[in-house]
């Protein structure tokens, strides 16, 4: 795909804005800027009073950052989700509002740039998109002074921007041009990416110039590296995305420094690397010339691709229409021009994975082999499936359903009678709402009447597996019963039913010293038991309220590890507050410094030095360096303890699942004891049973008996078992 670079123009707020209009010519909008004529300039004076420009998009001083990034950035970072490179980059004098575009303003957040609005973009894309899987990476480039900085080095021990590690640029004949020693950080969240964004920028070299009281002293290259590939294809695309800050332009004789000063020498080295982008874009508009100086500077080499290249490419000029700065901002919008001449040659950047392609073809194989089998017709088709074919099935069918992964396959060897079986499961699960569970065989576990009724048409269950399964359901009926009277009776003691009522099962008593803090952690891994209770019937919910109350001794290892894993979670949100607390501790320090800046230009401009503004402005800069720091550390920090969170999690985890074991093996236990308590319950005649006074019954367990032989037995073997655990604990 072959199109011309698009140019856009946005002017700054200004109030002493030269007269000018913006109108609408050939789809393009032009702008119109008048420059009268001064008397100084002589009687005869051919200068051009009015200037024309075309651009894709005029923003004018009361735009705001979304219109600006809706038509700059949008279109270019689409097509890079599509696997086409993009560049955008900002050209324009100093102070003319680059920076302000591309990164944003610190104080609102409706102030962001266009860096931050992008983050905030592709990873709203990740999200909805659900047919492709994303990895991302970043890096963050600067140029100062014809060197390159890595803005995102971990490094701590630096005190200005030389002592970041130095890239260097390498040209590949085959790929083109290598970065050395430019490291990429991969992002999973836009709040890692932001973080990295703030890391860079607070690394920016930045000094006060008289044309600007924050200038940015070099060029920075914000890159986002993306890998894209669908679930069901080998294919990978790769493309990359440049946001450039160029640093601003300017004239060192307009701006009054020392030829020998630190300013001066930056700004020699921006205009000269800013002349030779200038040679480029001269080069590549001609259409004459064969050889385009791309080797001249470091940035024109790393920007190679995205000037006549492989790349969709998009340029802002941001202009100050004041008086004083009239000359630069037509300079600006003449490069504007130049620039629109170009047309670089996108490619879809796609390659085919190997590995990916092995898996696939593997795939495809099995599938081939299927078919023949079935052409050629199964050796065993009249015969029927056996149990243990049947049951292998069954499981291949379960992990089918629950493997995550679109491409997983099950392997029936073209076997009409497994293809058939496999159907009839499938809708089975259709028709109990996709519940894979549905697939599992009628055994032990079953819970519905519906599947016990019908389960011997369908699944061939034998008598005696339906009379098992019927005395299965009538001990669960019992339990409920039985514990339903014994909940009764303790609803009538608000106190120890506000301990074990159902809705706080999950949460054992505590003591006060440690809920504080475990209370954090109790609701991070409470899914568990939530989820075991669901399985659970009533009866044995409130055996496990039971059980866990008066006999189950909690692990102190347990008990610790949840109050570890609190304070964990306490660090976790104090270092949150803590980043952003340094965060708006250095854009308020940002401020004060530039504000001290501009005190000091206006000293130096009258002639006098203020040393005590000037030490002022470095305990700034001080101040600054501590809390990016801090920054930094507190980052770090945050990193270390996430693993350490999802270990203790995992541990915590694992004993819930011991306990729940622990309370399986006693239930069963005491089910089989009470089990023979109630058949030689049972063996009493009635006449006995009425004859014994209820009175007496209810004295010793405590609890009001029914006056029904069975349901009375089922009480008191539960009372007498709960009792005997009692006495053994407090022995």
């Amino acid at each position: 795909m072959k199109e011309s670079i698009s140019v856009f123009c946005r002017v700054k707020p200004s109030k002493e804005a030269a007269r000018h209009e913006s109108s609408t010519v050939d789809k393009l909008k032009q702008l119109e800027i008048v420059v009268p004529k001064l008397d100084t300039d002589g009687h005869v004076n051919n200068k051009n009073e009015l200037h024309r420009y075309k651009f894709n998009e005029i923003f004018e001083q009361s735009a705001y950052q979304d219109q600006v990034f809706s038509k700059v950035a949008k279109p270019v970072v689409d097509s890079v989700l599509n696997g086409y490179n993009g560049t955008i980059f900002a050209y324009g004098q100093t102070g003319s509002g680059k920076t302000f575009t591309v990164t944003g303003g610190a104080e609102k957040y409706a102030d962001r740039g266009l860096i931050p609005r992008t983050l905030s973009y592709l990873f709203e894309q990740f999200m909805s998109d659900d047919e492709n899987d994303y990895k991302m990476q970043i890096s963050y480039l600067e140029l100062y002074n014809e060197n390159g900085y890595d803005l995102l080095s971990p490094a701590h021990d630096f005190k200005g921007l030389e002592d970041l590690p130095k890239v260097t640029i390498l040209e590949d004949p085959v790929s083109g041009i290598k970065i050395r020693n430019l490291q990429t950080f991969p992002v999973s969240t836009e709040e890692e990416a932001v973080n990295q964004l703030f890391v860079g920028d607070t690394n920016r070299s930045i000094a006060e110039t008289p044309m600007n009281m924050a200038s940015t002293r070099g060029h920075c290259i914000f890159t986002l590296y993306i890998e894209s590939r669908r679930s069901e294809s080998s294919i990978i695309k790769r493309s990359k995305l440049h946001l450039v800050d160029l640093a601003g332009s300017e004239r060192i004789g307009k701006s009054s420094v020392e030829w020998k000063s630190q300013v001066a020498r930056e700004g020699k080295y921006i205009n000269l690397s800013l002349h030779y982008l200038e040679q480029v874009i001269v080069a590549l508009s001609e259409k004459k010339r064969d050889h385009v100086p791309y080797r001249n500077s470091i940035l024109t080499s790393v920007l190679r691709d995205s000037l006549g290249g492989n790349s969709i490419t998009s340029m802002i000029a941001t202009v100050s229409l004041e008086p004083r700065n009239i000359q630069e901002s037509l300079a600006t919008c003449r490069f504007a021009q130049r620039v629109a001449k170009i047309k670089n040659e996108a490619v879809l950047n796609e390659e085919l994975d190997p590995s990916l392609q092995i898996q696939r073809l593997k795939r495809e194989v099995n599938q081939l082999k299927e078919q023949i089998r079935l052409q050629d017709g199964s050796p065993n088709a009249r015969e029927l499936l056996t149990e243990s074919e049947k049951h292998d099935l069954d499981y291949q069918i379960q992990n089918f359903l629950k493997d995550p992964d679109p491409e997983t396959v099950m392997n029936l060897d073209g076997d009409m009678r497994k293809i058939n079986y496999s159907i009839k499961r499938l809708k089975k699960v259709a028709n109990s709402s996709g519940r894979p569970e549905g697939i599992v065989r009628e055994s032990g576990e079953s819970s519905s009447n519906a599947n016990v009724k019908h389960g011997a048409k369908q699944f061939q269950i034998t008598p005696e597996e339906l009379i098992r399964l019927k005395e299965i359901l009538e001990q669960r009926d019992t339990e409920i019963a039985v514990l339903t009277q014994l909940l009764k009776k303790e609803r009538r003691k608000p106190r120890q039913t506000a301990q074990y009522s159902p809705e706080k099962y999950t949460n054992p008593p505590l003591d006060p010293a440690s809920s504080s803090t475990v209370a954090v952690s109790d609701d991070v891994s409470s899914n568990i038991l939530k989820m075991s209770s669901n399985s659970m019937s009533e009866g044995r919910k409130m055996a496990f309220e039971r059980w866990r109350a008066d006999v189950y001794v909690e692990d102190k290892s347990y008990r610790e590890q949840k109050k570890e894993l609190g304070e964990l979670i306490l660090q976790a949100k104090a270092k949150g507050s803590k980043i952003h607390e340094n965060r708006a501790v250095v854009n308020r320090l940002k401020g004060e410094l530039t504000h001290k800046q501009e005190q000091i230009a206006v000293r130096e401009a009258t002639g006098h030095s203020d040393n005590e503004l000037v030490q002022k402005a470095n305990d700034i800069r001080r101040e600054i360096e501590i809390n990016r720091r801090n920054y930094q550390d507190a980052v770090l920090d945050l990193k270390k303890i996430k693993p350490e969170v999802e270990h203790l999690k995992h541990s915590i985890e694992r004993q819930r699942i011991e306990m729940h074991k622990k309370f399986d093996k006693w239930f069963q236990d005491e089910a089989e004891r009470n089990s023979l308590r109630s058949s030689s319950a049972a063996s009493f005649t009635a006449e006995e049973h009425a004859s014994r006074p209820a009175s007496r019954a209810s004295q010793a367990t405590g609890v009001s008996l029914t006056g029904d032989a069975q349901a009375d037995s089922d009480i008191q073997a539960f009372i007498q078992a709960r009792q005997r655990i009692l006495a053994q604990r407090q022995s």
